[in-house]
């Protein structure tokens, strides 16, 4: 506004008596005009430079947040398979410690049932599936932030506990003739049952709150 008043006033300004004024205020005009010109040009310029800075960090954006849904996605649907895995085994371990109450025979009965080769290809595709749970673990953690990396380790390392406490239990029917070990056993397996159910609740409380924090950058 104020660059093309000034430039209207330098074209209207009256020549002198002689004329001569006429001529250098129309030379004036023309470099004002020329000013005002690249002036404009700059400023048009810095406009559409701060524009496609912005969609481009906007597009930045939406593509972080689409690539970490989508790598959370992959760890969620990894993890469920190999907590529903494991359950199997879990009731093979449980069974077998139930046994150990029951008449004589009956812990031989199960443990020759737990040697059926349908209850091995259970613990064999449970140890698949957790060991798989692995890379889907480790590409979520590259993607972080650090509380969702951190949640992502935990949980990762829990559902392996289990797994492991699980099969030790299945494996070692021969160890629980004392009720200690048979109480120790079921401990084990109901306390890293449940380190696993507090660690999903944790991980997606962090992803959640890193997909809606997200900074523009």
């Amino acid at each position: 506004m104020i660059s093309t008043f000034m430039y209207t006033a330098v074209v209207h300004l009256p020549a002198s008596a002689d004329g001569k004024g006429a001529t250098v205020d129309q030379g004036v005009a023309a470099l004002v005009g020329a000013a005002i010109g690249g002036a404009t040009a700059t400023l048009a310029a810095l406009i559409a430079g701060r524009a496609s800075r912005q969609q481009a960090r906007a597009q930045h954006h939406l593509w972080r947040s689409q690539t970490r849904r989508e790598v959370y996605t992959a760890y969620a649907a990894a993890l469920d398979a190999a907590v529903d895995a494991i359950d199997p085994v879990r009731k093979q371990a449980t069974k077998l410690l139930v046994a150990y109450l029951r008449p004589a025979g009956a812990v031989e009965s199960v443990a020759l049932e737990l040697a059926d080769e349908a209850r091995a290809e259970e613990r064999r595709q449970a140890r698949e599936l957790v060991d798989a749970l692995r890379p889907f673990g480790a590409k979520a953690a590259v993607e972080g932030p650090e509380p969702v990396r951190a949640a992502v380790r935990r949980l990762t390392r829990h559902v392996g506990s289990y797994l492991d406490s699980c099969l030790a239990t299945v494996e070692s029917a021969a160890a629980f003739t004392d009720e200690a070990l048979r109480s120790m056993a079921q401990e084990t397996m109901n306390q890293s049952q449940q380190a696993v159910r507090r660690s999903r609740e944790t991980f997606f409380e962090e992803v959640s709150h890193a997909l809606k924090s997200e900074p523009l950058s």
